[in-house]
């Protein structure tokens, strides 16, 4: 009978600690720094794939890649949670699932670029927030599952943003043709800079699209929802026709065009 107890103290307290290591917050813990740098030699692509934490991709001056991981741990101090793999032309970069490891809590990646690396970027982000900073590109493509996305960029081809289930913020100046959708979230557009060329495609399912144009900005804009209304405040267009649930006027001379279609939300237009 004292040795079923003493099996079943030993259960309930595996139980227990399994239960109270599960539920520690991310701030418990102790915080690691690691790097690792990769040389950009004829990189053209870079593939960066994560899960449950924040990925910043940032420029500087540096001739080399780096990989700046913040670790946050219980018990012991880890090694890596990247996986990296580099070919000929291309880096992949995959932040591992923490959810697999009751001892790591949560990781913050940033990717620092060369400045002068004129390439493709591709991330895929699940339950993360996404921060790319971004001059002077070939291609960006971010996509996110329960995640937002936060994209500042110019001079670059094309730009793909897109969430099944989060908010984008983006912020884009001298950009060829952009693509920002989501299925289920908001999506914030803020033209600081005049916008004077390139395409713009901006839609969502279910949620709200709020669109800030520069009053300097050259630019014809399309907006339409099947369930909501449009908003048009503080900036006059020309060659306007408005009618419920239907927008398009020209600011400027019209050299940029913005498409805008929600299914089920509203559009503001300022």
């Amino acid at each position: 009978m004292d040795y079923m107890k003493g099996i079943l103290i030993i259960v309930l307290t595996v139980l227990i600690s399994s239960v109270v290591l599960f539920v520690v917050p991310h701030s418990i813990g102790e915080s690691y720094t690691l790097y690792q740098k990769i040389s950009p030699h004829n990189v053209k692509e870079v593939i960066v794939r994560g899960y449950n934490g924040e990925i910043n991709v940032l420029q500087w001056n540096k001739s080399y890649i780096l990989l700046q991981q913040c670790v946050r741990s219980l018990i012991v101090k880890p090694t890596t949670e990247l996986k990296v793999v580099q070919n000929n032309t291309a880096v992949e970069i995959e932040l591992l699932n923490q959810l697999t490891s009751f001892l790591i809590r949560r990781v913050n990646l940033t990717i620092y670029l060369p400045r002068d690396l004129y390439l493709n970027l591709s991330i895929s982000l699940t339950n993360m927030v996404g921060r790319i900073e971004i001059s002077s590109f070939d291609a960006i493509s971010v996509s996110a599952a329960n995640g937002v996305i936060y994209a500042n960029v110019s001079s670059g081809k094309y730009l793909s943003l897109s969430s099944s289930n989060g908010e984008i913020y983006i912020t884009p100046e001298n950009v060829s043709v952009a693509r920002v959708i989501t299925s289920n979230g908001e999506i914030y557009f803020n033209d600081v800079l005049p916008i004077t060329s390139g395409e713009y495609y901006i839609s969502s399912s279910n949620g709200q699209i709020t669109v800030h144009i520069n009053r300097q900005s050259s630019i014809s804009i399309k907006a339409s929802t099947v369930l909501g209304s449009i908003n048009v405040n503080g900036i006059t267009f020309n060659n306007v026709t408005y009618s419920q649930g239907y927008f398009s006027g020209i600011l400027g001379k019209g050299k940029a065009s913005m498409s805008i279609s929600v299914q089920n939300g509203e559009v503001l237009i300022s």
